[in-house]
């Protein structure tokens, strides 16, 4: 049996996850229920109709928070997995992600779609942690057995 052996850098990790699950399911849904009551968009309808005389903006404030949505599971599996091994560069690459997603949250919710890609560069942090999880195989797969490993003994 294997064991997983978590770093104590890995506080950094839990901590920038915290920190996102915050800003996605806790910031930006309170802003989209806030744009609900102010432009009469009821539930269930996840988007508002183009009847309605403020669409554009409750749909730019909605759709900010949708598309965080779309990438958060991709951006947990990176922050996670690639924090077992680089747990402070894991946390850095992940508070820039949350720091972008945060403005183009902000730019998409002004009203003005175009003024989402000011958040853009987060995806810095997306590519660094996609580059971490890259070297996190690598080192695991070309890392040399241990001694153990070498003359059968196995831990349970």
């Amino acid at each position: 049996m294997a064991v997983l052996a978590v770093p104590p850098q890995y506080g950094y990790v839990l901590i920038t996850l915290i920190l996102s699950i915050l800003t996605i399911h806790i910031f930006m849904p309170l802003t989209v229920g806030k744009a609900r009551k102010k432009y009469g968009v009821g539930y269930p309808n996840l988007y508002a109709e183009s009847s309605n005389k403020n669409a554009n903006a409750f749909n730019c404030i909605q759709r900010g928070h949708q598309n965080s949505l779309e990438g958060y599971a991709m951006f947990l599996s990176l922050l996670l997995s690639s924090g077992l091994k680089y747990p402070v560069a894991a946390s850095v690459f992940g508070l820039i992600w949350i720091a972008g997603r945060i403005l183009y949250f902000q730019g998409y919710s002004s009203g003005d779609p175009k003024a989402r890609l000011r958040g853009n560069w987060g995806h810095i942090g997306e590519l660094g942690l996609l580059i971490l999880v890259g070297m996190t195989a690598y080192s695991l797969l070309t890392s040399p057995p241990s001694i153990a490993e070498k003359i059968g003994i196995h831990a349970n």
